[in-house]
């Protein structure tokens, strides 16, 4: 699958966690997908969310039924294709345990990896274009999309395309 990043999501990522850092952020995506392909237009992040270093939790019903309500009556073409969240250690973009215990086939889910940055770094794409990383200020990024189209299968890397973030340099 290929996951498209539109220029007001990757803005979105970025602020929402940087806004919380040290503590994680969490939210949803908002676009359209079949089992090819995600839009991924616009993320929204959950002001209610209980945030913590190593997690973050919201109220699924309230919040989320919110939100799809909202679209329904406003935006209908748009719809929740799955949720973000971001981690804050090195070497830590892969779904834990518990995320994974939430995740579900036919929606994306994206997680953003932040820390401290030792050096700038223009944004880039892994070779293989499943990751997306670079440096904003003093932080250091990597986003990762994650989906199974398929119930028997696990989850897997999703190509990222995000034309806006190639080759951004986001130096301080």
């Amino acid at each position: 699958m290929k996951v498209y990043i539109l220029e007001n999501a990757f803005w979105n990522f970025l602020l929402s966690c940087i806004e919380v850092y040290p503590q994680e952020c969490l939210g949803l995506l908002i676009g359209s997908h079949d089992k090819n392909k995600a839009v991924v237009s616009h993320a929204v992040v959950f002001q209610s969310a209980e945030r913590y270093k190593a997690g973050v939790h919201f109220p699924r019903e309230t919040a989320h039924n919110n939100v799809i309500e909202f679209l329904d009556q406003c935006l209908p073409h748009l719809k929740i294709i799955g949720d973000f969240h971001s981690h804050t250690r090195e070497a830590d973009y892969r779904p834990s345990g518990e995320d994974q215990e939430g995740m579900v086939e036919n929606q994306v889910y994206i997680i953003v990896q932040i820390y401290k940055k030792k050096k700038s770094q223009p944004w880039r794409y892994n070779k293989d274009g499943t990751l997306l990383s670079g440096t904003v200020g003093d932080f250091y990024f990597k986003i990762g999309s994650w989906c199974k189209v398929l119930p028997a299968e696990p989850f897997k890397l999703a190509e990222i395309v995000c034309p806006f973030a190639a080759g951004f340099r986001g130096v301080k």
